[in-house]
């Protein structure tokens, strides 16, 4: 099983961890419930702009080609344009994804790290209220 599975077959199953989880909840606790709700509305929407998205990219294409057509050029020459422009643009989003996807792996680092300089101040102020919120209980 490669890396990617692994880590897919991974979050598939904190899904269904959550989802299983909501069946021993009361159903009074509604946190849960607009958790999952919310899951599913980003995955529904992300599936719906990925096929527009998907569906444009191809019009465009078909576009390209039927222009080159228009001005009488060759019909392999056309397909051989129209091919090497879209495969360029695929590696063009390939390079994109990977790029994004190391940018998200690296962004807990940086929470962990403190890079983050907004983090750390909520964070620091957050501690000094609660150490000294338990410092004046003990006092008591």
């Amino acid at each position: 099983m490669s890396g990617k599975t692994a880590y897919a077959m991974s979050l598939l199953s904190k899904i269904a961890t959550l989802i299983l989880l909501r069946k021993t909840v009361p159903a009074g606790i509604p946190l849960i419930e607009r958790l999952l709700a919310g899951m599913a509305a980003v995955l529904v929407l992300s599936l719906v702009a990925s096929l527009l998205l998907g569906a444009w990219i191809m019009g465009l294409f078909y576009g390209l080609y039927a222009l080159l057509l228009h001005y009488n050029v060759a019909e392999p020459l056309a397909v051989l344009s129209t091919g090497i422009v879209s495969l360029l643009f695929i590696i063009g989003m390939f390079t994109a994804a990977i790029a994004y996807a190391r940018q998200l792996r690296s962004y807990p680092k940086q929470i962990i790290s403190h890079e983050m300089p907004v983090t750390y101040r909520a964070n620091t102020i957050a501690n000094a209220f609660v150490d000294g919120l338990m410092g004046s209980k003990s006092k008591i």
